[in-house]
């Protein structure tokens, strides 16, 4: 639509329920829900434009469930949950050789991607690799580049980080360690630039910080 009644019009027909939007530079990006499991699908706005990208389900028939699109740099970025491997972070440059799954537990369990927000170009995100627990992850959309930021807390424990909030090219979020309990840290998707705030409650109680929100360059 772009606003009229005669520019608003079908552009698709009989192929399954939208179950998620996005626009990233005039391209519309959604998931359809069909009866063999959801697909990709981009659209320029008219119906000869609107096309599927790629069906996301496995070769023997088992079903995907995607969700949370999320563009960062010149990717997108979303979760597909399937049996035979568990909920895995995917990403996209509109291609069917360019929507393909990063594993990060490569088919052992359920990674859950979570927050996932766009990092000075790349993606930040929470995830579970099997050994660490849920930490905080970055991608540049490459294997190789799918990395956990920082073990905040160190083995097999989760730093559960959430609340995610970006600002310029850093991320607030909350998470938890041992020492601190829940507090407020940073990063800029590197190791060295990962680290708490203020111990606002001093030791292992937690400020538990959440719901942030930002203005002109501050967080609340």
């Amino acid at each position: 639509s772009d606003g009229t009644a005669s520019g608003t019009r079908l552009l698709s027909q009989g192929v399954g329920e939208v179950a998620d939007l996005l626009v990233v530079d005039r391209v519309i990006w959604s998931v359809m829900r069909t009866s063999v499991g959801d697909e990709l699908w981009t659209s320029d706005g008219t119906v000869s434009g609107t096309k599927r990208v790629k069906a996301l389900g496995g070769l023997r028939g088992e079903r995907a469930f995607a969700r949370r699109l999320t563009s960062a740099g010149r990717l997108v970025y979303f979760t597909v949950s399937r049996d035979d491997t568990g909920e895995e972070l995917w990403r996209s440059d509109g291609s069917v050789q360019g929507t393909r799954a990063l594993s990060i537990q490569a088919g052992r369990g359920s990674a859950a991607p979570a927050g996932l927000r766009e990092v000075d170009g790349r993606l930040g995100f929470t995830a579970d690799d099997g050994v660490h627990g849920a930490e905080l992850w970055v991608s540049d959309g490459t294997r190789g580049g799918t990395r956990m930021v920082q073990d905040l807390a160190p083995g097999a424990d989760s730093s559960w980080p959430s609340e995610m909030t970006w600002i310029g090219d850093r991320v607030y979020f909350a998470a938890a360690d041992r020492e601190h309990g829940r507090e407020l840290w940073v990063t800029d998707g590197t190791e060295a630039g990962t680290f708490e705030v203020k111990d606002q409650a001093p030791g292992p109680a937690s400020h538990a910080p959440g719901y942030d929100a930002f203005l002109h360059d501050k967080i609340y």
